[in-house]
């Protein structure tokens, strides 16, 4: 009889959760609720976390508490599933990144990858064609980045939705379609523009898209079939057998 495993994906602001066909999205202050939604409690529990330690403590606590089991923590390594860590220093690269990467390289049979995962941050990283995690570039996300506007800005008074817009063919007429738009504009911008670079040194590599905003990046980049959901939690079972 296999495990039943439990896999966590615990960002800044949501966690996403997945055990054999079941899975779904909770804000982290109610990941209590989990036990609540699972047909029975789990045998491991395989976590991936790039939340603040203070919440990583209580995250701890809750998942003993709930399912009288001991989390296991994914942590970047030099080499794993044949994919080596390029970082000067390997223990620094954020583990979200680092499980995409495993993911990412194993689903495209040792091509190339590039992976765009689109979340409170937008990380974009390249595994070239000798498997190695070269690293990338960090920006903020879409939420983060109209978030920042708002908050700094004294005449950007609006209430907006976190979104990509459908099309930027129309220019925005009022503050808010100006700020959503606008930081759309942005991330969409720089995601063509990674994957335009990646293609040019690897003609064949691939490309995968995740994260919470990674549908709408596919779909404006029309590569909705690069759009890969759970690449960290397929990620932790690579680094976690």
């Amino acid at each position: 009889m296999s495990e039943f495993i439990l896999d966590l994906d615990v960002g800044n602001s949501y966690a996403k959760w997945r055990v054999s066909a079941e899975s779904g999205c909770l804000k982290n202050q109610d990941i209590e609720q989990l036990k609540n939604l699972l047909s029975s409690s789990p045998s491991r529990i395989r976590v991936a976390c790039v939340a603040a330690d203070a919440y990583k403590v209580e995250l701890i606590n809750i998942l003993r508490l709930k399912f009288n089991c001991e989390p296991e923590f994914a942590r970047p390594t030099i080499i794993c599933s044949g994919m080596h860590n390029g970082y000067k220093h390997p223990e620094m690269l954020g583990v979200d990144r680092w499980l995409a990467g495993l993911a990412a390289w194993t689903q495209a049979s040792g091509r190339p990858c590039l992976v765009i995962d689109a979340g409170s941050a937008l990380t974009i990283d390249t595994i070239n064609d000798k498997g190695v995690f070269l690293g990338g570039y960090i920006i903020p996300g879409l939420v983060m980045m109209q978030q920042s506007l708002i908050n700094n800005a004294a005449e950007v008074i609006c209430d907006i939705e976190y979104s990509i817009p459908e099309s930027f063919l129309n220019i925005p007429s009022d503050t808010a379609e100006a700020v959503q738009w606008g930081a759309g504009f942005a991330v969409s911008a720089i995601a063509e523009q990674a994957v335009r670079f990646f293609l040019r040194s690897w003609p064949r590599g691939t490309v995968w898209i995740t994260g919470g905003n990674g549908s709408d990046i596919a779909e404006g980049l029309d590569m909705i079939d690069s759009y890969k959901s759970d690449l960290v939690l397929d990620g932790l079972a690579l680094a976690l057998p």
